[in-house]
């Protein structure tokens, strides 16, 4: 391997010598980058701000209002969009478990409504 890098190298010129180096180190670089292991944490996708709002601000609205761990979840479901049948669905409950939990969620907020409950989240 040792002769033939001498012979490799005097075959090209200075030029291109210095193209393949930088082109094998940025391809290294970048192959590092790709494979580098994190421990802290994954790499969280770029969200949508409307996404980065609901994050930022639902544990503090969750907070003022006294909301439970269940009831955090599906308030999460219903800023999400999804209705009381896709909700029960997915988190394997009743259909009046759900409307229970709703219906707190209407009490300790103060909302009559998913409409109202939903304005209020985005206006605090």
């Amino acid at each position: 391997m040792e002769t033939l890098l001498p012979i490799f190298i005097s075959e090209r010129n200075f030029s291109e010598n210095i193209f393949v180096i930088l082109l094998a180190t940025m391809t290294v670089r970048h192959t590092m980058e790709l494979f580098r292991l994190r421990h802290d944490a994954p790499p969280i996708p770029k969200a949508s701000d409307q996404e980065r709002y609901i994050t930022a601000n639902f544990a503090l609205y969750c907070d003022r209002n006294a909301l439970t761990t269940r009831e955090q979840d599906i308030l999460r479901a219903i800023i999400d969009g999804k209705d009381n049948q896709n909700i029960a669905s997915e988190m394997h409950l009743a259909l009046g478990t759900v409307k229970s939990h709703t219906h707190n969620i209407f009490k300790k907020t103060g909302t009559k409504t998913r409409q109202e409950l939903l304005q209020q989240f985005w206006r605090s």
